[in-house]
């Protein structure tokens, strides 16, 4: 009986391996897995960073206007996070980010307080910085060679002048009953909102050239007036209030239209320069620019610029580069170079401390831009 009984325990225990065996055997065929794999780890953040801080002999905006005559720093720097990547659809890529910057001039303080002493005011506390600005931002690329950027650039100060008008005999465009006046680059009330919004095509990827032009246009949106009194004063007066714009009237739109024809010749010669060429016009509706306008344009503009690419630097330092190059500009709206104009007081000779009466006969309708920089990108 023993010997049954260690036999039929011993088949019984193969047909069990044999049942086993087979069983996994038919998973692993089938591609069942046995156990249940870990959860896969989540993709990392993909943020990107950038810094520049650019030397300008003088301090212009996209607009045409001088805002400051004197030369002056900017710096900036963002964060950005790419949110959304699908390079075979039809939307590629979405970017979320965040700009901040900041002008500043060793002339800036002798500057505000002689305007503030000159007008009647106490002088100033705001030291060198002249004015900053935070520019949250959204950049989405779609049918892979196209770009749309959304900008909102708020203006968040204004340096304190004193209690009394910018100039004698405008207090309807300072009201005397601020105090102390704030100075949002001319007599605003320390900020102002605009937007812009701006498409581009990625010509080269295309044509594959060796230039590539990068057509674009950018709806330019005022949302705030930023002058007490704005273009609605009895004098007629204008005066800018913003670091893009001149004292537009609220809820006004103008458009930038312009090309950046740009060679990279490390692609060709194997030299880590890149060659950009700016231009770009502004035009829209007359009354944009204030009674003072004589037309639909602006200014009209153009530019070299040279960016060396230090790829000697580490990588895991980032992406550093010297920069250099000037800017044209052609003032063709007088609401900008005429009497009255936003750009009277900064290059038509009557700066702060000679603001004694009456209006330059005029400013330069041209005026070159030179600069130099350093940043690096991550």
């Amino acid at each position: 009986m023993s010997r049954i009984r260690s036999s039929l325990a011993l088949l019984v225990g193969c047909v069990w391996a044999l049942g086993l065996g087979g069983t996994a055997a038919l998973a692993a065929d089938m591609g069942v897995p046995l156990k249940a794999p870990p959860p896969a780890a989540p993709p990392p953040l993909d943020w990107h960073g950038f810094f520049d801080v650019t030397w300008e002999s003088y301090d212009m905006n996209p607009q045409g206007q001088a805002v400051f005559n004197q030369p002056s720093w900017v710096v900036a720097g963002g964060l950005a996070l790419t949110v959304y990547k699908d390079p075979n659809g039809f939307f590629n890529n979405l970017t979320l980010g965040t700009t901040a910057l900041g002008v500043f001039s060793g002339a800036f303080n002798s500057v505000w307080d002689n305007w503030g002493v000159a007008t009647g005011g106490v002088g100033s506390n705001a030291g060198a910085l002249g004015y900053d600005a935070v520019i949250p931002n959204a950049t989405l690329t779609f049918a892979k060679y196209w770009t749309l950027n959304d900008e909102l650039i708020i203006l968040v100060f204004g340096p304190t002048i004193g209690a009394n008008s910018l100039l004698p005999g405008n207090g309807a465009n300072c009201t005397a009953a601020i105090a102390p006046k704030t100075l949002s680059l001319g007599c605003g009330a320390g900020g102002g909102i605009q937007n812009d919004l701006k498409l581009t095509l990625n010509d080269g990827a295309i044509s594959g050239w060796p230039i590539s032009f990068n057509p674009y246009v950018t709806w330019v949106y005022e949302a705030s007036s930023f002058a007490p009194g704005g273009n609605g004063a009895p004098d007629g007066q204008y005066y800018h209030g913003s670091i893009a714009c001149f004292a537009c009237l609220a809820n006004t739109s103008d458009f930038m239209l312009g090309i950046t024809p740009t060679v990279n010749l490390a692609k060709y010669w194997g030299i880590p320069i890149t060659l950009k060429a700016p231009i770009w016009a502004t035009v829209g509706q007359q009354s944009y620019w204030g009674v003072n306008s004589n037309g639909n344009w602006g200014v009209f503009t153009a530019g070299l610029e040279a960016i060396w690419d230090l790829n000697w630097m580490p990588k895991s330092f980032g992406g550093w580069y010297i920069k250099g190059g000037f800017q044209w500009y052609d003032i063709l709206n007088s609401a900008l170079y005429g009497p009255g104009g936003a750009n009277w007081v900064t290059v038509g000779g009557n700066l702060p401390g000679n603001l004694t009466g009456g209006l330059p006969n005029g400013t330069p309708t041209s005026i070159t831009v030179g600069y130099v920089g350093v940043g690096a990108h991550f």
